[in-house]
């Protein structure tokens, strides 16, 4: 069952860190409720969206072969008369060496159209059951492994055994991919701070690397350090991490921090822009314990100031031009759970 939930921008937000009120306008959003499905398989796990062309979008579903094989789904999203709608079309199984990923083999978090390829980041999978190593790899159109992209393995992956002292912790690992505009700079980030970088009790020294890679260099060389809000309520701590980035320009980047405080059941999503600086470059630094020079953060918007339910907003995408702007599409991730939606929240873009 689809739904069409519209609602008013409400401007005049408090000042935190720097914000810039005149930046988005909010135009409308629209619903997925949780019990639709799409070719045998839930409809849900939006975890990141592709534009590609005549208002078509690539999702990437957050399932790690648990519900279904882990797959694409392609979408129609389209704005006509501020009625926003978002309709499947295809899904495209994943594979690699002509079978489909195994329960737990990946854990798709983020997606980037190249040319006629997807590249897709797994945030790996350290479960009792086992350890899956995260990855980021292209995929073909009809979703068949291609090749991986190379990162720091030995900063960002977890031991193969024994106690895990470096790397992702559990489900906080690559979550977001970004191109820059011109495709030149491709931009990817680690959920929360990695185990080396903070100590176990991470919250209040949140710290994260982005990573930048050159395209055609040799992976992903630069890392500039991002620290991340500490989110509290009522003396109780919020999970935060960045669960998307969206670049738009070579040295500026969108990043959403999501927070669930999950003792008084409310979700945290802020809206910041960073912009590139060499002063908070980390990529020779083997740990941040301590580290103090971090990119500034501009709030661009507190998504509690639109007066609607917000759910687990994962994926952040240019949408369809409104009175000659471009606009900024947020899609929520319902977890396969009857409790959450799929949301899409659509703006115009005034100034960023």
């Amino acid at each position: 069952m689809l739904r069409l939930v519209a609602a008013l921008f409400l401007l005049g937000c408090q000042n935190q860190v720097e914000q810039d009120q005149q930046a988005l306008r909010f135009i409308t959003s629209y619903e997925i409720d949780s019990t639709a499905t799409f070719e045998s398989a839930p409809l849900g796990g939006i975890s990141g969206l592709a534009p590609l062309s005549n208002d078509e979008y690539m999702a990437i579903i957050d399932d790690r072969s648990e519900y279904a094989p882990a797959r694409m789904v392609k979408f129609k999203i389209t704005l006509e008369a501020k009625s926003l709608k978002a309709e499947p079309i295809k899904t495209i199984t994943l594979t690699k060496n002509s079978k489909p990923f195994a329960l737990n083999e990946i854990d798709p978090e983020a997606i980037v159209s190249y040319g006629n390829q997807f590249i897709i980041a797994s945030e790996g999978s350290y479960r009792a059951n086992g350890r899956f190593k995260p990855f980021i790899s292209s995929f073909g159109a009809d979703g068949a492994f291609v090749s991986d992209y190379q990162f720091n393995s030995d900063r960002y992956i977890p031991e193969d055994q024994g106690e895990m002292t470096k790397g992702f912790r559990s489900n906080l690992g690559f979550e977001s991919l970004s191109f820059s505009p011109d495709q030149k700079f491709l931009f990817s980030v680690n959920e929360a701070a990695l185990r080396q970088d903070a100590d176990e009790d991470y919250h209040a020294q949140n710290i994260v690397r982005l990573m930048v890679m050159a395209m055609g260099s040799q992976g992903f060389q630069k890392e500039y350090a991002i620290k991340l809000d500490h989110v509290t309520e009522s003396e109780h701590t919020g999970e935060n991490g960045i669960s998307d980035i969206l670049a738009i320009s070579d040295t500026e980047v969108l990043i959403l921090e999501r927070s669930w405080i999950s003792e008084v059941k409310k979700q945290v999503v802020k809206l910041y822009k960073v912009e590139l600086e060499e002063a908070a470059r980390v990529e020779t630094l083997a740990t941040l314990k301590g580290h103090k020079k971090f990119l500034s953060k501009k709030l661009i918007l507190d998504f509690s100031k639109l007066g609607i339910r917000i759910d687990n907003l994962e994926a952040l995408a240019f949408g369809p031009m409104i009175n000659g702007n471009p606009s900024l599409l947020v899609a929520s991730d319902n977890n396969f759970s009857k409790h959450q939606i799929t949301q899409f929240l659509l703006f115009e873009i005034l100034d960023l």
